[in-house]
Formats: C-alpha cells, structure tokens, sequence
C-alpha cells in the first residue's frame, strides 16, 4: 500500500465569514471589535481585516458565482486577555453574549457572541498559568 501524503501547513492564513450585511459587518468588525481593513472590493463582495496574526475575510453571501451561508454556528476564536473587561465592552455597546461564560477542563474560559448577519464569534481567554 502507498504512504499517503499529508497536507503539510504551518499556520492558518484566514478565516471567511460569509455575510448579508456587508456595511453593517464592515462597522461590526472594524468599528466595534477594531480590526484593520486592508482591502475592499469597490462592489462590497469582499473585505480583508487583519485580526492579530490571522485574517478575516468578509465575503458577501452571492459573491464569487458561489452561495455562501450567513449566520453560521461555527465562526472565529479571538484570545484576549481580558475576558471581562471585553464583555463588558461590547454589552456596553448592546452586544450581547449568546450564552455564559463557559469554562473549559483547565480553566480556560469563552464566551460566544454573534455579528450583525448572526455568525457565532467567541472571545477566548487562556488560564493564568
């Protein structure tokens, strides 16, 4: 039997969000949490934000001759090392957690929220070790 090959990578290069609200999500992720626009699209199919090491790309539901579905339950993970103070922050701008803060094996802890299109996104805090 042959070896298989592995896909071989060294990092994750980009997250994509497929969104409805193109404007709004723009504000949401740029505007609320600060992330960087780095490109657009001028017909807004397409952003690009920088996100720490990682990207964020906004994709507009129909763009690409693709059909992209909004409002997933799988989404990106941001670390921060507050978790309090960075949920505090967003419910002080009406963004509201979708559940309580869970606490994993360990003593990590997350909380999810969800964009204006109503993609899942958690704020992730490591344990103090």
């Amino acid at each position: 039997m042959a070896k298989q090959e592995t896909m071989a990578f060294n990092t994750t290069a980009a997250l994509s969000i497929p969104v409805r609200q193109f404007d709004k999500c723009i504000q949401f992720y740029n505007g609320l949490l600060g992330m960087t626009v780095y490109a657009q699209t001028e017909d807004k199919t397409f952003a690009a934000l920088r996100a720490g090491e990682i990207d964020i790309w906004l994709i507009a539901e129909n763009s690409f001759d693709q059909k992209f579905r909004v409002g997933n339950d799988s989404g990106p993970v941001f670390a921060v090392n507050d978790l309090k103070k960075v949920v505090d922050s967003l419910g002080s701008q009406g963004i509201r957690p979708v559940g309580g803060v869970v606490v994993w094996p360990g003593d990590s802890r997350h909380v999810s929220f969800r964009d204006p299109d109503g993609n899942l996104f958690t704020m992730f805090e490591r344990a103090n070790k």
